[in-house]
């Protein structure tokens, strides 16, 4: 099935590969951060307690990626409800890393639809 549609099973770990690159390097900017008491991020967001306004700037984006040309269901309102509520409740930096997922992940769709452009 591969080879009929021409497409390279290798290329679906790209998103997981990405993804951990950027898991690892935000493990170690706050293991770093925690060794380095020193360290002063007043200007940023206190990354241990949950953000709203971060929360709704990945709800915003998820619901802008998930919405079809056509018709939406109503079940998808529903469901993006129950996301900002979650995203509420979590720690700023697991909100973080969902927003550069779903940005790595839309960045990796534009570029194989430029390679490959859905019929």
């Amino acid at each position: 099935m591969y080879r009929q549609e021409k497409i390279n099973p290798i290329f679906n770990f790209l998103n997981f590969i990405i993804q951990m690159i950027i898991l690892i390097g935000i493990f170690s900017a706050i293991k770093n951060i925690v060794n380095n008491p020193q360290i002063n991020f007043n200007f940023f967001i206190d990354l241990k307690k949950p953000s709203i306004p971060l929360a709704l700037i990945v709800t915003l984006i998820q619901t802008l990626q998930l919405l079809p040309k056509k018709e939406t269901p109503k079940w998808i309102y529903l469901f993006l409800g129950f996301i900002a509520v979650v995203l509420v409740s979590l720690p700023s930096i697991l909100v973080l890393y969902w927003l550069f997922s779903m940005l790595i992940y839309f960045i990796e769709t534009l570029i194989f639809k430029k390679i490959k452009p859905i019929d």
